[in-house]
């Protein structure tokens, strides 16, 4: 009868639901999996960039105090 039609109708649009949000959470999952790779990505480009500043400071800093040296020798 309309009763078990209408059981039918709310169980079909709540298992659709279910299934909608389900969806939702995968993408979200996904979207913030791809975010966290594209922030590791750049705070690794970040850090290589500031590992070869520190590298070209140090061989400067050796430079000028060997240049120094020889002009007092």
């Amino acid at each position: 009868g309309t009763g078990s039609d209408f059981s039918n109708l709310l169980d079909r649009t709540q298992n659709s639901d279910e299934k909608a949000i389900a969806d939702d959470q995968s993408k979200l999952d996904s979207d913030m999996a791809a975010l966290k790779n594209r922030y590791l990505t750049q705070f690794t480009a970040m850090q290589n960039i500031l590992n070869a500043t520190k590298s070209d400071q140090s061989s400067l800093t050796n430079m000028m105090s060997s240049w120094s040296a020889g002009l007092k020798a």
